[in-house]
């Protein structure tokens, strides 16, 4: 076999490339049935939202933003601390009022580990994991990233901004407008991508 022959060969039994994954618009039918209380939590605005998917539509029984200002007369440490009790008594007093609803799926978003806020994110996740195991039969929450959550619901030039969230949960059919705000926006999202990502596993 000649040197062009043997590089022949090679190339037909070189593994091909991966076809580049083209994004699809999820449609209703996307979505495997169930409750959902969900959150998008931080220290400082942690938004709620508590629905039912059911057929090809989507009920939301109740939804809230928890708020929590700088405490005066605290810096550094102290403060983030302080804000995160705060915080994280609120997140478990929501636990405590919707998440013993028959079957329940109990879902935040998974917190980031490298950039900005950091604690923020990882304190009060930890708060919506402590709420969950001391108020629920649950042994833990669910959780969704938030790049997939936008991966899953927004096409690949809409990703950078909040303002896309609400253009991908309209694009379902959802209002999300007046009484909306982004934090229960992107609550809503992570849990519906919770029930999507149980769909496609089964």
């Amino acid at each position: 076999m000649d040197l062009r022959e043997r590089v022949k060969a090679v190339a037909k039994d070189a593994p091909k490339p991966r076809a580049k994954k083209v994004w699809q618009q999820p449609t209703m039918a996307d979505f495997e049935p169930g409750t959902v209380l969900s959150f998008d939590q931080s220290y400082s605005n942690t938004g709620w939202c508590f629905f039912k998917v059911s057929g090809h539509s989507v009920l939301v029984m109740d939804k809230g933003t928890l708020r929590e200002a700088a405490p005066p007369g605290l810096t550094s440490h102290e403060a983030v601390i302080q804000r995160s009790v705060w915080m994280n008594n609120r997140i478990s007093q929501v636990v405590q009022d919707w998440g013993s609803h028959p079957q329940i799926h109990i879902v935040g978003e998974r917190p980031v580990v490298a950039g900005k806020r950091i604690e923020s994110s990882l304190l009060t996740c930890l708060g919506l994991w402590t709420a969950v195991v001391e108020h629920t039969a649950k042994a833990r929450p669910a959780i969704v990233a938030n790049d997939h959550m936008k991966a899953v619901l927004c096409p690949p030039d809409e990703r950078s901004e909040k303002r896309y969230i609400r253009a991908a949960l309209e694009r379902l059919g959802l209002d999300v407008g007046p009484g909306w705000n982004e934090h229960n926006r992107d609550a809503l999202g992570l849990g519906l991508v919770h029930l999507y990502d149980r769909k496609k596993a089964a």
